[in-house]
């Protein structure tokens, strides 16, 4: 079990019946509440998804995703990869800005449905930013439990292993991220590293 805590503005209140039910869904191991993007979104949505796969395409991956957050704010998926966006700009440009958007992106998405495999990502990755990396990996596992075929929460499980000192585990997560995703290069250098 874990500790949650959300503040809700009086039009936002319409969220928390989906984020118990995430809850009581990521506590007691069951499938999580469904959650999708709605038409007028959806293809900035995946134009930003597409741009992601890009180390060098971050900036449009950014302006996508947040034209999709303005055609459906309701959609915890769209807030989940803003925040990876946001999170991999930080990344690249580490300044303080990116991570507090990053952080707000992913408090949004929580806030919508806590138990989606992209939520759980991000949580794990900004977890592992302030050094609670068994929370991280139990977010990263928890994502791999819902989608088995998410090669970004192998990988990133994988790096954690790595950071551990456990290089069997950390390989075993590497190419598991492979054989779901190999069209990810990231994946490959992983494991190439």
């Amino acid at each position: 079990a874990k500790d949650w805590r959300a503040e809700y503005s009086p039009d936002q209140v319409r969220y928390a019946g989906v984020a118990l039910a995430g809850m009581v869904t990521g506590t007691f191991h069951l499938p999580p509440p469904a959650s999708s993007v709605n038409r007028a979104a959806r293809d900035a949505y995946l134009k930003g998804l597409n741009h992601l796969r890009s180390d060098t395409q971050v900036d449009e991956a950014i302006a996508s995703l947040e034209k999709a957050v303005t055609a459906d704010p309701d959609s915890p998926l769209i807030y989940a990869e803003l925040s990876r966006a946001q999170w991999l700009k930080y990344s690249v440009a580490t300044q303080g800005p990116w991570l507090d958007r990053a952080a707000d992106s992913f408090r949004q998405a929580e806030q919508r449905n806590p138990d989606l495999p992209q939520v759980h990502i991000m949580a794990g990755v900004l977890k592992a930013h302030e050094g609670w990396y068994e929370q991280a990996a139990a977010e990263y596992r928890r994502a791999i439990e819902i989608d088995p075929r998410n090669g970004e929460a192998y990988r990133r499980l994988g790096a954690l292993y790595e950071h551990n000192n456990q290089p069997e585990e950390a390989l075993v997560c590497f190419r598991q991220a492979i054989e779901v995703d190999p069209k990810n290069f990231r994946n490959h250098q992983y494991l190439g590293a």
